[in-house]
């Protein structure tokens, strides 16, 4: 099928939703509303709104939450009176609940018995050759709780029938199809109670023993003569109609996911971006603060300024990069290296992360420390060398931020057989326990030590996580902070 453009495709459902009283709600797995929206007062559910406890109202969720399936409740009437198809689906947390008006299916059969009635007193085979026309099989009940069937056998009631002889069939119903068998455990109570009137299933999808679909929808009927009628007919035209609603319900879900993730993508680029131009920046402001010591000698101020003018030339350049790999910086994420000659070397990333920092850390009165005592020469690790040197710079800049002024910050590395780890270490106040939790989440502050709020962290968790490794968080005693990253290694002595 053509999709439709988007506005079209809107303005349809919500043509659809009007005409049909549809309303919808999200439930967690307790059956409290998250969400909700549609026609809820037509339906007589205005309280149903956040908070609200769905099963105490609907009184139909018992026993289905947690939902694992699809599940569809046909003409479930609700305690205003109304009468509605419930479709269930699962979500995360909980489950959507599309609530379908069913009175116009309702008012439907009324003017199809009806008519049935009017042509019963006149018209006898008028009213087989109608109900043949409409794919509709009509049952009397029997005392004896078997049915006769009144009109000629219709195509589905043949398939499902399969080797049987569909009149044979006919008179144990319930055999032919589960769901009916449930239904017509509804209308033996319906049929008890003696009053005029009918109660009717709701569509649902019946597959036969060869394998074909059948859109069924089942009524039971009580007449003034006494008489226990089952109207079981085929409704291909509404049953496609919902079909289409869901499908494109489903995959205006999917879009919204997907542009959800895109814009996350963007948003820790624009991170990357950022710190890729803001590194620079501190290291040339920690050179030039540097410079205006009096006691340093002419080569040393030589050693200053070009470490500064390399900084600037650094960031023009990435200045000058930005817009041609913007595009391929989204791609390059999911990218990474875990072939030992191409992979990163984690020492050397730890001993060239320390030599950029070390005037900015200088400028603000911290040492900074390389503590490779526990390494080996070589470490190859999954990743991508400039990806890796972005996440120590994150953990640098946290602690430059929050260690006291003269305390000392060191920059660990050890490996293992199968890994490498890397740690920075800091004296200052650590992080508040109520904000641990959520630490390497997005846009996390802890307002306790006035950390600033943005994608830092997050940004290390994400690019860790995706090669394959891991990132956390140690308090120090008495005071201080530990964050530690651990990355597979590409050539593991064995």
């Amino acid at each position: 099928m053509t999709a439709l453009p988007h506005e079209l495709g809107e303005a349809l459902l919500r043509r659809i939703a009007d005409a049909r009283q549809t309303a919808w709600l999200r439930v967690d797995d307790r059956g409290a509303v998250r969400e909700s929206g549609g026609d809820l007062a037509r339906l007589g559910l205005s309280t149903l709104r956040a908070g609200a406890d769905a099963g105490a109202e609907l009184g139909l969720l018992e026993g289905l939450l947690p939902l694992a399936d699809p599940l569809e409740l046909p003409a479930v009437r609700l305690p205003g009176g109304a009468t509605v198809d419930v479709l269930l689906v699962p979500a995360e947390g909980g489950a959507w609940l599309l609530l379908d008006g069913a009175e116009e299916h309702v008012r439907e059969v009324e003017a199809l018995q009806q008519r049935l009635h009017e042509l019963t007193l006149d018209l006898p085979g008028t009213v087989e050759l109608a109900l043949s026309d409409l794919g509709a099989a009509l049952l009397e009940r029997g005392e004896d709780g078997t049915f006769r069937l009144l009109t000629a056998a219709p195509a589905w009631l043949a398939d499902l029938a399969g080797e049987r002889d569909p009149i044979a069939a006919a008179r144990h119903p319930g055999e032919l199809s589960p769901f009916l068998e449930h239904f017509l455990t509804l209308a033996e109570e319906f049929w008890a109670v003696g009053e005029i009137g009918r109660w009717g299933s709701g569509p649902w999808e019946e597959t036969s023993p060869a394998g074909r679909d059948w859109p069924l929808e089942a009524t039971a009927l009580r007449l003034r003569s006494g008489a226990a009628l089952l109207l079981v007919r085929q409704i291909q035209d509404v049953f496609e109609e919902r079909r289409r609603i869901l499908t494109r319900a489903r995959e205006h879900q999917l879009e919204y996911e997907a542009l959800r993730r895109e814009i996350e993508k963007k948003e820790v680029l624009l991170h990357c971006i950022v710190h890729d131009l803001k590194g620079p920046l501190s290291v040339m402001a920690g050179s030039l603060a540097l410079l205006r010591r009096p006691t340093l000698d002419d080569d040393k101020r030589a050693e200053l300024l070009d470490l500064a003018i390399g900084q600037a030339n650094r960031q023009r350049e990435m200045i000058e990069l930005v817009l041609d790999v913007f595009a391929a910086e989204l791609a390059a994420m999911e990218a990474w290296a875990d072939h030992p000659l191409a992979a990163p070397d984690a020492r050397a990333c730890a001993a060239a992360s320390v030599d950029d920092y070390l005037p900015a850390f200088r400028a603000a009165g911290l040492g900074l420390r390389l503590d490779e005592s526990g390494a080996q020469a070589r470490a190859h690790v999954c990743g991508r060398r400039d990806q890796l040197d972005r996440v120590l710079a994150n953990l640098l800049e946290n602690a430059r931020r929050h260690a006291p002024p003269d305390s000392e910050v060191v920059l660990g590395i050890s490996t293992s057989e199968t890994a490498a780890r890397m740690w920075v270490d800091d004296e200052g106040p650590g992080v508040s326990p109520a904000v641990v939790e959520r630490l390497f989440g997005r846009f996390v502050r802890d307002p306790s030590s006035g950390g600033t709020a943005g994608l830092g962290l997050y940004f290390c968790r994400t690019t860790i996580a995706r090669w394959g490794g891991s990132i956390g968080y140690e308090p120090r005693q008495p005071r201080g902070a530990r964050f530690w990253i651990e990355l597979p290694r590409t050539d593991p002595i064995r």
